[in-house]
């Protein structure tokens, strides 16, 4: 058998990095010890394939707070085929790590099929898919899995467009609105609304190129008007159209709840208009006279002074308008493109001199760097007036996008510091390309963090350097070798440099900040990094320029010796920033243990989700091992979600849509912590606080165990809430859908402490429904008979039993999140079980109006929004699979007709 040597050179160089980053988890001993790869995706799809095996569909997780819809949040990724990875029979450290694995073998895969979609030669597809892959912006998305989901389907879906465009065919356009769902039901639907842009973007290319060519006379062949290329703009509509429709009826699933979730989640207030869409509501809610906005309490701007402020000046601090422009790239970190790690590297070891000086955002990802090589050619094929279609989209993808991701470095930020002053009404992002997508595009306010755009930027500019690798070896190597000489001859200069200022950077970097977690600066590491960076580029540079002076006629092995460059150099630039730690350190036990009996109900702890509450003496030193360290304090500390691997409910406010009113009642307080009164109220039976910070009503738990980490103590509280409660004194409040957020602070104060004075919220409790129906009569208890009984038997996820006996009419108040998708069935003596409202009790609760007498309720979460969704995405989804494989068959009999008609090879379109 031929032995077949493109293949096994790019499969050699696909080996190398892969088994450099990945090989170490490839065994399941190890697994991803960084950010949220360790305490937000491990714990939490450990605890949803735990009840997956057990058989259950895990809607309603009962420790997120006080509950909260599972399916609500994009996080879960409850729906998305990919999970069947933690079907496998094997440990659970081991189906995380396949499962991450995985989608960076597919985004791999899909950036070379999508350069081989160009008719680039494999070596240059396998170039595109080695840059896209292992470069920063992609493989640094370990850490956030979600993303990398969205990275994995992008090339596809950009493949789909192409071909949807370019053969004016509805069945590509119908798998791109299958790529399009499935990055939603992963958990990025923003990777999914910037894939809908640029297929918008190339539809918009390809239409204004079409119009060009029917317009000029070159068109004309012997008289006749030539068919332009592509389709027109009635049949471009359609293929959009196909494709969104397609995508929302296929992530429906996901697409409706969390939907559902995220109007009453804080991405969804604001205090002054974000976008153009918000302006008829801010106006709508401004009081409407002098006299009422006196009455209000409040000092208001005027509305156009506040539209002013919300749309063109500085988003206000802690608010998630702020969080839109969080993960900025700062400009001048482009270095790091062409200098791998030339800004330091944060971790093991802390050698980042540019997060020291204060000089950047906080980092989405450490490095820039997609490869040296991919970088050149890209950027010498870059265009965005190319006559190719595919070559102009690209560039003005990888052009919009970069620029996009700078976030809140936008123009407006160069005019404050230009004049210095804080105070000037431009906001720092104002002019910016993310500043412009939030304002004017639809839902877009409802996303954060411009990095994101990093991923398809790296992958534009990835397939370009596959077309540009294909040119210079067939005719531009000159031009190409003089880019790598200059390149080459500036980044040894530089290295020189750096090596003779040792001294001086010892003494700059001195007395920088620390950083929480890795420690203090170190001076020596920074400077040996930036002269790696320098030598590291200038080799790579000399490396190429040799491989390019061979001849022509050796361009297949030149290709090959230039892929496994491209490898070996990507490897040892970017495989650091893949961090593990052993698979055991994700086990054992916190500073509270506790072994529940099966359908108990969930206690409650509140540990302070700061990220800076770590040991001091973390900062003073640093330790190659501080990865490990900072898993096992995480742990043992119970940072979210480490949580749901114990018993615990954590009350702390740590999620992606966090709902308004329920952060609002945490935001009782004196601003690092929580009202005692919140605490309590949300049934906190736990906490766990830093060394020296005492909390009312508690007392420490009992004496430290070995193990137990330093710098932590275990409090229990005397004050907590049970899970159920009866009360007969009810206050009706009206109903509240405001988008303000100063509503929901007010009325969450007003709940706890009305008039500066603690609420009894066990005798008493608010109702909010509409005043048009007045609430059920209570009736205050016979005092000489025997007391009344509300008990919680049986909880599990979406399900909740509990026995009450009354004595009068009263409510029943659960401790449990109020969403519309929950059912109430009460059962009282021997009556059948008949169905009961559930009444929005104390802002964030559920209340049950029960009469007097014994009664077994039973509350269930069952949404029927779901239901129809779930029908919904059945229905197209199978519609789907059905046309798709009809396609793929009568495309084989047509290549078997071809064949049997003239007894030759199939045509080259289908081959």
């Amino acid at each position: 058998m031929r032995w077949r040597w493109p293949h096994t050179a790019v499969a050699l160089a696909i080996l190398v990095p892969f088994l450099c980053c990945f090989g170490s988890v490839l065994s399941g001993a190890r697994t991803f010890g960084y950010r949220d790869s360790v305490h937000w995706y491990y714990p939490l799809y450990a605890w949803i394939a735990a009840r997956s095996s057990n058989g259950e569909l895990p809607l309603w997780n009962p420790q997120q707070g006080i509950g909260a819809p599972v399916v609500s949040e994009t996080t879960s990724a409850l729906f998305y085929p990919g999970k069947l990875w933690f079907a496998l029979p094997c440990g659970f450290a081991l189906r995380y790590n396949l499962y991450v694995v995985s989608h960076v073998v597919m985004a791999m895969w899909g950036a070379y099929a999508l350069a081989r979609a160009w008719h680039t030669s494999r070596a240059a597809a396998g170039m595109c898919g080695l840059a896209y892959a292992f470069g920063g912006a992609v493989l640094f998305q370990y850490c956030n899995v979600v993303f990398l989901v969205g990275a994995a389907w992008l090339p596809i879906a950009l493949l789909a467009a192409e071909r949807a465009f370019s053969r004016a065919s509805a069945v590509w356009a119908l798998v791109l609105g299958v790529c399009l769902a499935l990055m939603t039901l992963g958990g990025d639907p923003q990777a999914a609304y910037h894939t809908g842009l640029l297929t918008l973007l190339y539809a918009t290319i390809r239409l204004r190129r079409r119009r060009r060519s029917a317009s000029t006379d070159r068109s004309r062949v012997c008289g006749v008007q030539a068919v332009p290329e592509g389709p027109g703009w009635f049949r471009a509509t359609s293929l959009l159209l196909i494709a969104a429709a397609s995508g929302l009826l296929l992530a429906s699933i996901q697409i409706v709840p969390a939907a559902a979730w995220a109007r009453g989640s804080s991405r969804s207030v604001y205090s002054a208009p974000r976008n153009i869409y918000e302006v008829p509501d801010y106006l709508a809610r401004q009081p409407a006279s002098p006299t009422a906005a006196a009455a209000d309490g409040h000092d208001r701007p005027s509305p156009w002074s506040g539209i002013a402020a919300g749309l063109f000046g500085t988003p206000p601090p802690n608010t998630h308008h702020e969080l839109i422009y969080s993960f900025s790239v700062a400009p001048w970190r482009l270095a790091e493109a062409l200098w791998p790690n030339s800004t330091g590297r944060p971790f093991p070891t802390n050698t980042r001199w540019l997060s020291a000086m204060g000089s950047e955002d906080r980092i989405w990802t450490p490095s820039l760097y997609l490869g040296l090589l991919p970088l050149l050619l890209g950027l010498s094929v870059w265009s965005v007036r190319d006559p190719a279609s595919h070559i102009r989209w690209l560039s003005w993808t990888a052009l919009l996008c970069l620029v996009g991701s700078f976030g809140w470095y936008g123009p407006g930020w160069i005019v404050r510091h230009l004049i210095q002053d804080s105070h000037a009404t431009l906001g720092e992002p104002t002019g910016g390309v993310y500043w412009l997508a939030v304002v004017l595009l639809p839902g877009y306010a409802q996303f954060r963090f411009p990095a994101k755009l990093l991923v398809a930027a790296s992958l534009a500019l990835s397939v370009l350097a596959a077309i540009g690798f294909d040119r210079v070896l067939a005719s531009d190597r000159a031009r190409f070798r003089r880019t790598l000489a200059a390149v080459g001859g500036c980044s040894l200069a530089a290295g020189i440099l750096v090596a003779a200022s040792r001294g001086w950077w010892t003494a700059w970097l001195a007395g920088g900040r620390p950083d929480e977690l890795f420690g203090p600066i170190d001076a020596r590491g920074a400077w040996r990094d930036v002269l790696s960076s320098c030598l590291h580029t200038a080799a790579v540079c000399g490396a190429a320029w040799w491989l390019f002076r061979t001849d022509s006629r050796r361009a297949s092995l030149t290709s090959v010796l230039l892929l496994l460059l491209t490898a070996l150099e990507l490897t040892r630039a970017n495989a650091w920033m893949v961090l593990t730690v052993p698979a055991t350190a994700m086990e054992g036990h916190g500073l509270i243990s506790r072994e529940p009996a099966p359908g108990d109900p969930v206690v409650r702890i509140y540990r302070p989700p700061e990220r800076a509450w770590v040991p001091a003496e973390w900062r003073a030193a640093g330790s190659n091992d501080r990865v490990t360290e900072t898993v096992q304090w995480d742990r043992a500390t119970l940072y979210p979600h480490f949580h749901l691997q114990a018993p615990w409910g954590s009350v702390a406010a740590q999620g992606t849509l966090t709902p308004d009113d329920y952060q609002a009642l945490l935001g009782v307080g004196d601003g690092r912590d929580p009202h005692p009164a919140a605490l309590e109220l949300l049934g906190t039976s736990y906490l766990v606080l830093p060394d020296g910070r005492r909390w009312p009503n508690a007392r420490p738990l009992s004496a430290r165990r070995s193990g137990d980490p330093a710098g932590a103590r275990a409090w229990i509280s005397d004050g907590a809430y049970p899970r159920a409660w009866v009360v007969h004194n009810v206050e009706q409040w009206p109903l509240t859908d405001s988008t303000d957020p100063a509503v929901a602070r007010r009325l969450a104060r007003q709940l706890l402490l009305p008039g500066g004075r603690r609420r009894d919220l066990r005798t008493s409790a608010v109702v909010e429904s509409d005043p048009r129906h007045a609430s059920p009569e209570c009736s205050p208890p016979d005092p000489a008979a025997p007391p009344e009984v509300c008990q919680v038997t049986t909880e599990r996820p979406g399900r909740l039993e509990v026995e009450v006996q009354l004595q009068s009419a009263g409510l029943v108040v659960l401790s449990q999140r109020y969403d519309i998708g929950w059912i109430a069935e009460a059962r009282t003596g021997s009556s059948a079980r008949r169905q009961i409202p559930i009444v929005r009790a104390n802002r964030v609760m559920q209340g049950v109006f029960l009469p007097a007498g014994h009664h077994h309720l039973v509350v269930t979460f069952a949404p029927r929004a779901l239901g129809w969704a779930a029908a919904t995405s059945f229905v197209a989804w199978a519609a789907t699979l059905i046309a798709l494989a009809w396609h793929a068959w009568c495309g084989v009999r047509r290549r078997r007709s071809a064949l049997r008609g003239d007894g030759r090879r199939e045509p080259a379109e289908y081959r």
